[in-house]
Parts: structure tokens; C-alpha cells; sequence
């Protein structure tokens, strides 16, 4: 029996601003990576592919001439700091990427983005103590807040009615039944 093969293709996108005056451009990176005959594309190669895009994405910034460019999420947060503690509680990160991820999906601000690596940096950028509530089963979740795909779960997931571990474990049942994605 042959194992069909599925390209993938991975995108990063992000707005640049290159000055007050100027509205910002929308920049957007892709590349498709396709497996070898009768293979599945690794993690290893999305996360070099992913890096080589941000690397493409930064040096773009370079070239169009603004030393004040930098990437910033579309989407931010507004609302007053939260202190260290309630930032581990809510979001227990455990690596920089992920606190990159939280920042850039307008979760957190770029005062409590740089309070969350400074605690990650203190101790060896190790993985957060558990969280203080256990994550509810899936099953669970989409019984009681009659959830029937990844748009619910992300209404869901703003309104703070489920945590980051419970959105986690909700996108990738989604996933898995082929619900469509938000």
C-alpha cells in the first residue's frame, strides 16, 4: 500500500509600519513544502521553513529604509497591564514563541509580552508550572458551550470563557474531524 504524500504550505504575515504618514503595507511570506513520494512533511522542516520566512520578512523590513520599521501585530491589545501573576495564570507560557504567539494574536500587550520572557529568561526559558485548573475534556467543552467549530471556539477563546490549554486541545480535535477552521 502506498502512503499518499500532502504538500504544505506555511505562511507569515504581518504588517509594517514605515512612518505616521504612511499607511501601513500588509507583507505576507509563503513557501510550499513538498514531501518526498510516499512521505509526510516533518516538524523539523516547517519550523526551518517558518524561520527562514521570518528571516525573509525582517530583512524586508531592512530594505525599505525606515530604521523605525519593525513587524507588529495586526491585532493588539488594549486594555490595562495585568500583573505578572494573573499573566502566568491565564496564559502559562512556556516558551518564547508562544509568548510571541500571545502578543501577536493581540492577547497580551508589548509591556506584559516583555514581562512574560522576562520571567521565561530568569528561569532557563523552561516550561511554566501547571496550571492552576485543569484543562476540562473536549467533549466537555463542546456540550456545555455548544461549540460546533474552530470560529465558536475562537469567540470562545475572546471572551475568556476557555483557556489557552482548552483552546489547544479544542483546534486539534477540530482538526482532526475536519470541522472548518476559522
Amino acid at each position: 500500500m502506498t502512503t499518499t504524500s500532502r504538500d504544505v504550505s506555511v505562511t507569515l504575515e504581518g504588517e509594517v509600519y514605515v512612518g505616521e504618514q504612511s499607511a501601513p503595507l500588509r507583507l505576507r511570506v509563503s513557501q510550499t513544502l513538498v514531501p518526498e513520494e510516499g512521505k509526510a512533511v516533518s516538524d523539523e522542516e516547517v519550523t526551518r521553513a517558518a524561520a527562514a520566512l521570518k528571516r525573509t520578512l525582517l530583512v524586508t523590513l531592512k530594505t525599505l529604509g525606515s530604521e523605525e520599521s519593525e513587524l507588529r501585530p495586526s491585532v493588539t491589545y488594549s486594555g490595562p497591564t495585568r500583573s505578572i501573576e494573573v499573566l502566568r495564570e491565564i496564559y502559562t507560557p512556556r516558551s518564547p514563541d508562544h509568548v510571541d504567539a500571545l502578543l501577536w494574536e493581540g492577547e497580551i500587550s508589548r509591556e506584559e509580552h516583555g514581562l512574560l520572557l522576562g520571567t521565561l529568561r530568569t528561569r532557563g526559558e523552561t516550561v511554566a508550572p501547571a496550571p492552576a485548573h485543569l484543562p476540562r475534556p473536549v467533549p466537555v467543552l463542546i456540550e456545555e458551550l455548544k461549540l460546533q467549530d474552530m470560529r465558536d471556539v475562537n469567540r470562545a477563546r475572546g471572551k475568556r470563557v476557555i483557556s489557552y490549554d482548552e483552546w489547544l486541545a479544542l483546534k486539534q480535535h477540530f482538526a482532526r474531524v475536519g470541522a472548518p477552521s476559522a
